[in-house]
């Protein structure tokens, strides 16, 4: 039952944030006790999944949006996209626009003219991504298992310079609200 819930964790992170789940998924395939193909597989198929699903969502839901946000589908800006999401590459490179991957296929459902195409250029474009992250990480995986294994105490200084970088924002904006 661990073992099912611990998978299925791992397959619904990599569908949120992939590049990290799958990364941590191939350096922990000792603990899984899987292969990693498998892990690969698995990271594959939840990113076709994950950006399918958006796609279909702008293709078939963009009446809603177009209701719900009508001053963002007036703007020039928004209606130059058309004929930039229209490009065939722009299907094939989707894939590595961190940070815009979701809006892009919500764009490109929206605009793009073939949904065969894009499904076409989008498998392509997801099966190189899982083969070459994959092979980067499991020929990288000792040399990060060892950095890990030797400067483990450095893991929470991240997260501490996130927390107080978070905090000392937060207590300017109230401080700029109270003393305008």
């Amino acid at each position: 039952m661990d073992r099912i819930l611990l998978l299925s964790g791992l397959f619904f992170s990599m569908m949120m944030e992939g590049e990290l789940s799958y990364t941590t998924g191939l350096l922990s395939t000792h603990l899984l006790d899987l292969s990693s193909l498998q892990i690969m597989l698995m990271a594959f198929l939840a990113t076709l999944l994950t950006d399918w699903t958006v796609f279909f969502s702008g293709r078939y839901g963009h009446n809603f949006l177009k209701r719900r946000f009508p001053q963002m589908f007036s703007s020039k800006a928004f209606l130059s996209i058309r004929s930039v999401v229209s490009n065939p590459s722009v299907a094939f490179s989707y894939r590595y626009w961190y940070g815009l991957r979701i809006p892009s296929l919500v764009a490109m459902g929206m605009y793009y003219p073939s949904a065969r195409k894009f499904l076409s250029f989008s498998f392509l474009s997801i099966l190189l991504w899982t083969i070459a992250l994959g092979l980067l990480v499991m020929n990288l995986k000792d040399l990060v298992l060892k950095f890990f294994d030797d400067f483990y105490w450095l893991l929470p200084i991240p997260v501490l310079l996130f927390l107080s970088m978070f905090f000392f924002a937060r207590y300017n904006r109230n401080r700029i609200r109270r003393n305008p």
